[in-house]
């Protein structure tokens, strides 16, 4: 487990009984994540407009707006889709637990949940979604490697072509003409580009 990875982490937790508020901000105090609470389901899409969060720890059972529905307008989102979603609720029942995983939801607590257990699962998803990023950072960099690569290998050819062209005109041009030494000129300023383009690629 990573804590480090949990302390630096924005937690939203969407609950409407102060009481389950109040045991999670126990759980989780010991490692200072950033934790944001709203007590219903449209606080919690407000909140969402303007803030981005690592994880969300929902309760199902609230009114105007259930657990299921916050979770799947979450996940309608471009900018909200990604952000992993733990239910947690005293609904014990499978088909309660299923429809969580249908609506979009990585992990289902039951209520009341240890101490031991929160902490688990949250770390575990915290991890999960920081070694997806790392993945998709690696990824952005080796295309931007490639594509840069390409671009090189292109370049490189064009000066290649440039250089050759200018030996060609210096085996028809005097060697101690004005216009021999540009194109002594032009050719070294060509290989010193083309080993620049190397280091690139």
């Amino acid at each position: 487990m990573n804590n480090d990875i949990i302390r630096n982490a924005k937690i939203l937790i969407v609950d409407d009984q102060p009481a389950n508020l109040s045991v999670l901000f126990d759980y989780l105090d010991d490692f200072n994540a950033r934790i944001f609470v709203a007590q219903s389901g449209q606080r919690a899409l407000k909140f969402l407009e303007n803030e981005t969060f690592d994880i969300i720890i929902l309760d199902i059972v609230m009114p105007e707006m259930d657990g299921f529905e916050v979770c799947k307008r979450l996940k309608e989102k471009e900018e909200s889709k990604n952000i992993p979603v733990i239910f947690m609720s005293a609904l014990a029942d499978i088909s309660s637990i299923l429809k969580g995983f249908e609506a979009g939801g990585v992990d289902y607590i039951i209520k009341p949940a240890r101490k031991e257990e929160v902490i688990a699962r949250v770390s575990t998803h915290l991890n999960m979604r920081y070694m997806e990023q790392m993945v998709r950072e690696k990824e952005k960099f080796e295309s931007l490697a490639v594509m840069a690569g390409g671009i090189a290998h292109n370049f490189n050819n064009i000066l290649m072509g440039i250089i050759g062209c200018a030996d060609m005109s210096l085996m028809e041009i005097p060697a101690n003409s004005t216009l021999a030494e540009n194109n002594r000129r032009i050719i070294n300023l060509c290989e010193r580009a083309s080993l620049i383009t190397s280091k690139i690629l």
